[in-house]
């Protein structure tokens, strides 16, 4: 025979299921804030601050709401990243780091027109970033 779990049941038993692994989350993103994970380490925790990042810049068209005109790039890159740190919770530098690879590999255009810079997803200029 078989029986079968109430609603409450079963969110008991998923909850108990993951406290293992909400609890190795907890303890690899603690390493990675410390900067003593692993490389490995580095790159699931950094991939998921990443994902969480780019998700936002493209729900809530951050790039696209903020598409003012600035002196230069590091100008454009301080707004952004400013912005983004608020949004996110992420740290200064993270976000940074991201956003320049982000250009680097061609998802984000800056456009330096008549001493001005612009930043915008490379989507809209027809333009396809380069695979590795």
């Amino acid at each position: 025979m078989v029986r079968t779990l109430s609603p409450e049941e079963m969110d008991a038993f998923v909850h108990a299921s993951g406290a293992k692994i909400r609890q190795e989350w907890e303890v690899l993103k603690e390493k990675y804030k410390n900067k003593t994970a692993t490389p490995f380490e580095q790159m699931q925790v950094g991939g998921h601050y990443r994902t969480k990042m780019i998700f936002i810049l493209l729900s809530q068209d951050v790039i696209e709401q903020d598409n003012g005109v600035f002196q230069d790039l590091d100008a454009a890159l301080a707004r952004l990243s400013q912005q983004i740190c608020e949004m996110t919770g992420l740290e200064g530098d993270f976000v940074e780091f991201t956003m320049k690879d982000l250009i680097a590999k061609g998802y984000l255009r800056v456009d330096d027109i008549q001493g001005k810079t612009r930043v915008s997803w490379a989507h809209h200029s027809g333009n396809v970033p380069v695979s590795e």
